[in-house]
């Protein structure tokens, strides 16, 4: 699996830098110096896009002591780790405000959460999308040609269809809950997926329903 110097240096080479082999010691290149300091966010934003089930963790919440001012009963605290909610049991509606889940569910709250993973830990798919979206976010806002842009705009989209296909295909649908599970609402990318036959238009992705 890849590790993060390899992503790194995947990324760069989509763009054109020089090789990157140690991330401390790329001060004589602008580009690797981007791709370096751009990589904890663009990580973040990768894992958290879709419910990859290479960061997927079940976890048992209980609610807080305080609960939410008005609107709901309870409310539960994601853990440190933990970057987003792909889905809980709350056999209802549940909405996400900052860190927190509100719902009317009395827990114990099962729920299924993206988690902060080691990178030798992700899909090879994945990691090969991460590469590819943190190339295209060095080149957005800096003096690229509007071509390049384009041409890895529109790699992003076939390396992210690619892996959410494969982790689909391998087993790892949510479709696959039970139906007191209540998924989060699709990303952005739901139109491409739906024709692709792998989200349904009952299906939800970040942020309750």
């Amino acid at each position: 699996m890849a590790n993060q110097t390899q992503i790194m240096d995947r990324a760069a080479g989509l763009i054109g830098a020089e090789r990157i082999t140690d991330p401390s010691l790329v001060d004589g290149n602008a580009r690797a110096r981007r791709i370096v300091g751009l990589y904890p966010v663009v990580y973040d934003e990768a894992i958290t896009v879709w419910p990859w089930s290479c960061v997927r963790k079940r976890r048992l919440l209980t609610k807080t002591a305080t609960a939410p001012a008005w609107g709901y009963a309870c409310q539960y605290a994601l853990p440190g780790e933990s970057l987003g909610v792909q889905a809980a049991l709350t056999g209802g509606p549940w909405e996400m405000e900052g860190r927190h889940i509100v719902t009317d569910y009395d827990g114990p709250l099962k729920v299924l959460t993206s988690e902060q993973t080691k990178e030798e830990h992700l899909h090879p798919l994945v990691a090969s999308y991460l590469a590819t979206r943190l190339a295209f976010a060095c080149v957005m806002g800096v003096a690229e040609s509007t071509t390049a842009q384009e041409r890895l705009k529109g790699m992003v989209q076939d390396a992210f269809l690619e892996a959410a296909l494969t982790e689909n295909a391998q087993g790892s649908s949510l479709d696959k809950l039970g139906s007191e599970w209540v998924l989060a609402m699709q990303t952005s990318y739901a139109p491409e997926l739906r024709v692709a036959g792998i989200v349904q238009p009952d299906s939800y992705w970040l942020g309750g329903s």
